[in-house]
Formats: C-alpha cells, structure tokens, sequence
C-alpha cells in the first residue's frame, strides 16, 4: 500500500498505481516479499525518507524506472494507467529476453516478448524449436 493509504486511509487510482508498481516489482523478484526487513510500524517512515524496492536483477532498467515513478511520494506525480499502459507495451514491444538454463531444460531456451495478439515463446531444446502461444 502506498503511504497516503497507510496514513490518511486514502485509496483512489493513485494509490492503485503504487499499488500496481510494487506488483510488478514483485513479478521480476519472482514473488519476493517487498520490504521484508522493515518493520510494518515504520514503513511510512522508510518510504518518506524517500527510500525505495530496489531494483531487482532481472528487470531492465527502463520498468524500473517507470516503478520508481509510480512510488512518487506526490499522488499527483505518479503516472496514470493509461500512460504506464503505452509505457509498458512500447518497452515490451523493443524488448527481447534471452535466457539459457541448461539444467533445467536440457537445451537452450530464447523468449521473446511480442506486443502482438499473443506472446510467444520459443524454446530450443536438442535443437528441435517449440512454440507456445498463449492468447
């Protein structure tokens, strides 16, 4: 929850903003817990004094910063939905992620982030390439 809900028991679409940074912060920590060492009694505190999630190690610098706006300490700094909407959708659309796991899969795997209709995945695997789409 963004401060202002915390504090004044605000809740309107600029706190969902902050709301939807920390989401999408949890995403790329692949379902960490934010804030797992501050103390729910001093949280406000924390975030007043301007301190923020870090960025985690998977998520390209242009998302974090676009969360780092949606923490704007002014509700009225912090982007709407629509623009985070076309931010995202022309990052993800320039984005490619190239990722290799052996272990796991046996063989290369290349995903690629498609602004189109689906989002496909292709994944190479003994060097046969599989496609999933999902719609």
């Amino acid at each position: 929850m963004s401060p202002d809900s915390i504090e004044k028991r605000i809740f309107n679409t600029n706190t969902d903003v902050w709301s939807y940074g920390v989401l999408v912060w949890e995403l790329f920590t692949r379902g960490l817990t934010p804030y797992l060492q501050i103390n729910n009694d001093f949280i406000v505190h924390y975030l007043k004094q301007g301190n923020r999630l870090l960025k985690p190690k998977y998520c390209p610098k242009k998302i974090y910063l676009i969360l780092l706006k949606c923490w704007s300490e002014n509700p009225k700094s912090r982007p709407s939905f629509a623009a985070l909407s076309e931010r995202m959708e022309h990052i993800i659309s320039d984005y490619s992620i190239r990722c290799e796991d052996e272990s796991e899969f046996g063989g290369k795997i290349r995903c690629n982030l498609k602004t189109e209709q689906n989002f496909r995945i292709s994944a190479v695997k003994f060097g046969v390439k599989n496609y999933l789409n999902f719609y």
